[in-house]
């Protein structure tokens, strides 16, 4: 996959929807000015009737009068609109997590007995792991449809929730096909398109509920002498038939932008995973499946559009979000026959669920992940908190006991941190890397007390010897946004301060090596961002740490000019230190790009 054209063309995409938005929202605000307009006008030709000799016709709308109220009433309606529309994405896009709940999803416990969600869990990690980016939130949906989706801002804050009826019904191969689609949504911009869409659709039902709640009130005074309660709900009527008009638009939209995305996530998965057979085999298991992929969660709606396969029953304004599930299998196997699969392998894929759902819960799991867990018994309900932190398995024979009576994870963080236990200083940075990835996930999924807790304590030991080293630069660099809440930010750098702050970066990676830069491969650094040679002392850790947040939020060709920048400057030489390997990794982290994708 060509990760940043992928998001090139997300971005497109984000823009038209955006401009399609805008032209939905203003059409509504004005005819809903319209609709107020024309009854008010009603409304006081009757009750002026007596004092008014002209009647109120269509033509006192054209009137520079009532075209200034029809105006005024259109830009505070648009407003509200766009207003409820950025609350709510930019409250998703900060916790992805309230998507799940709101489905009714749980996340997974680290410390699970059951065999089908620690297969689920295990898939996660080493998907996780095989694509350099931080373990997500890890969800599951009650539901015996098989179906799946990820939602979030970033690499950084994703998560991905898969139906209890994929766990039970999908073999190993197939759900490791299904969480690499979603991991594809996750990489290539899909996740932000979703929220935006779910965040316009929000404001977009606005109209919708305003019109409800005048038609409710309307009701209760039909019995008054006026004929105010009729008019009001007269009002509300024609509100919640515009509303309606503008989420069947909105709709629309949600379905032609997931309809697309949906074959390249495809094409992603056996990218990722190198075996056609899981993903199509899962989309076939959910052909012969009795419900199709249909959720029963009463929110379901509000994210068919980032599920696997469409989630919802098709109605007027529930449009179909996906594509034909038979198109999806031919265009991975150009093989497959529509016809010969209803008509033979029908029954045959049957079978299969029937015997994957038979299994029995206790079967072992057999990790695939590199990860070493020596000695560990994950059937001890003693051992199983220690999951909380995977970084426990390098702790385990420490020769300084853990206290029992401090938290495990501080104890343990702590520790990471201070680098004295003979166990953590033989990691080298890029085992931290690989143990930090994993504990990202289990980090963020802690409560909001805890993660501030954990963050001032990595704080505290980075600052008892005064200074900041490079392991501790990494580790509190790398878990940041696990520790803290993302703060989206909607202002791009400029390009100015993409020089300043991308030459402070390539600064910091010269010192670890220092190689002689020619003026030939200057030019080639500079050909993404001009380097000029700093101060060491311009260039502390805690500096770079608020650097690299600045950068985090930089537009999409700006990140992939700071990733050729750095990756050209590491190659300088044809040679790549671990410690260029590790800080390389690690800006790819921060910048939401994945580690393994190369420029």
């Amino acid at each position: 996959m060509n990760f940043f054209e992928d998001q090139r063309l997300a971005k497109k995409k984000s823009n038209q929807l955006m401009g399609l938005f805008i032209t939905i929202v203003v059409a509504v605000s004005i005819l809903t000015g319209v609709v107020f307009s024309f009854a008010f006008g009603i409304v006081n030709q009757q009750k002026y009737s007596k004092y008014n000799a002209n009647p109120f016709s269509l033509d006192s709308l054209l009137t520079v009068k009532s075209l200034t109220t029809i105006g005024m009433i259109a830009g505070v309606v648009g407003l509200i609109i766009f207003l409820i529309s950025l609350y709510k994405t930019w409250s998703l896009k900060s916790h992805p997590e309230e998507i799940c709940e709101q489905l009714g999803a749980r996340e997974v416990p680290s410390n699970t007995s059951d065999f089908r969600l620690k297969r689920y869990r295990n898939i996660v990690e080493e998907m996780s792991i095989a694509s350099s980016v931080p373990v997500p939130l890890i969800y599951v949906l009650q539901d015996d449809a098989i179906n799946a989706f990820a939602c979030g801002y970033d690499i950084n804050s994703a998560a991905v929730c898969v139906t209890t009826g994929s766990l039970e019904k999908l073999s190993r191969d197939e759900l490791q096909a299904v969480v690499a689609h979603e991991y594809s949504h996750i990489l290539n911009g899909d996740m932000s398109i979703n929220l935006r869409l779910i965040g316009m659709l929000a404001g977009l039902l606005v109209i919708y509920y305003a019109g409800r709640v005048i038609v409710r009130s309307g009701g209760g005074r039909r019995r008054s002498r006026n004929n105010d309660g009729a008019q009001a709900a007269l009002i509300g009527l024609a509100l919640i038939i515009l509303g309606l008009v503008g989420f069947m638009f909105g709709n629309l939209l949600k379905a032609a932008i997931s309809r697309q995305r949906e074959f390249l996530a495809d094409a992603s998965s056996v990218q990722f995973t190198r075996n056609p057979e899981g993903i199509t085999g899962a989309l076939k298991k959910i052909a012969v499946n009795y419900n199709m992929g249909i959720i029963e969660s009463p929110n379901a709606d509000k994210a068919a559009h980032m599920f696997l396969v469409d989630g919802v029953e098709r109605s007027f304004f529930s449009l179909k979000t996906h594509p034909d599930i038979y198109k999806r299998i031919k265009a991975v196997d150009k093989n497959f026959k529509k016809e010969d699969f209803l008509n033979r392998d029908y029954k045959e894929v049957e079978k299969q669920i029937e015997r994957e759902m038979n299994k029995a819960d206790d079967k072992p799991e057999k990790r695939k992940s590199s990860l070493p867990i020596p000695g560990f018994d994950s059937n001890n309900p003693e051992e199983s908190v220690k999951l909380l932190m995977p970084l426990f398995i390098m702790l385990q024979q420490s020769t300084n006991k853990l206290d029992p009576k401090k938290s495990l994870e501080e104890q343990l963080l702590r520790r990471f941190v201070a680098n004295e236990d003979p166990q953590i200083q033989a990691l080298s940075p890029l085992q931290k890397l690989e143990l930090l990835e994993v504990a990202f996930g289990e980090i963020k999924s802690l409560s909001v007390n805890k993660k501030e807790r954990l963050h001032d304590i990595a704080i505290e030991e980075i600052k008892r010897d005064g200074v900041m080293d490079f392991d501790e630069f990494i580790i509190y660099a790398y878990l940041r946004p696990a520790l803290k809440d993302v703060k989206i930010n909607y202002k791009s750098l400029s390009s100015k301060e993409l020089k300043v702050y991308g030459n402070m970066l390539l600064n910091l990676m010269w010192y670890m090596d220092k190689v002689k830069i020619s003026k030939k491969g200057l030019e080639s650094i500079s050909q993404h961002i001009p380097m000029k040679k700093l101060d060491a002392k311009e260039l502390s850790y805690t500096k770079m740490v608020k650097v690299l947040e600045k950068l985090r939020f930089c537009r999409i060709d700006q990140k992939e000019q700071v990733i050729k920048a750095c990756e050209t400057l590491v190659h300088i030489n044809n040679q790549v230190t671990e410690k260029e390997e590790v800080m390389l990794k690690l800006v790819k982290q921060i910048l939401g790009v994945p580690g393994s994708i190369s420029t």
